[in-house]
């Protein structure tokens, strides 16, 4: 696929974050819901590394290139004892392919942004997370 319906978000550093729909679609099957019942995702930035949730839909939504773009997800645990909803974060990097080893170097540099929630609001614990590709 060379291009796609991507949201795009800002970062506080400046950066535009691209999300195409179909990462967004398959973080929603992942996640056993429809694609229009997801209302934020959570996204590294590519170029600092913060971690931070953004509303869905994104403002800006168009046609754009999406070839060369890989991405990963980590799932962040809650810090609520006995809730078992992770958030689930979403770094989009370009690069055409990204070994396992390559993603997890990237997620020890992520910044963890304030207000991080997993989806019933309780705060984030950021350790032991699982790993998806």
């Amino acid at each position: 696929m060379d291009s796609a319906l991507c949201h795009f978000f800002r970062c506080q550093c400046g950066a535009e974050l691209q999300l195409p729909e179909p990462m967004l679609q398959r973080l929603a099957a992942h996640l056993g819901v429809l694609p229009k019942d997801v209302t934020s995702v959570a996204l590294s930035c590519h170029h600092c590394k913060l971690v931070q949730a953004y509303a869905l839909p994104a403002i800006d939504a168009r046609i754009s290139p999406v070839k060369g773009l890989s991405w990963f997800w980590r799932e962040l645990p809650c810090g609520e004892k006995g809730c078992q909803s992770p958030l689930t974060v979403i770094a989009v990097r370009n690069a055409t392919t990204m070994t396992e080893e390559e993603c997890d170097k990237d997620f020890a540099t992520w910044e963890w942004g304030d207000e991080l929630r997993c989806p019933h609001g309780h705060p984030i614990a950021q350790a032991n997370t699982r790993r998806y590709l």
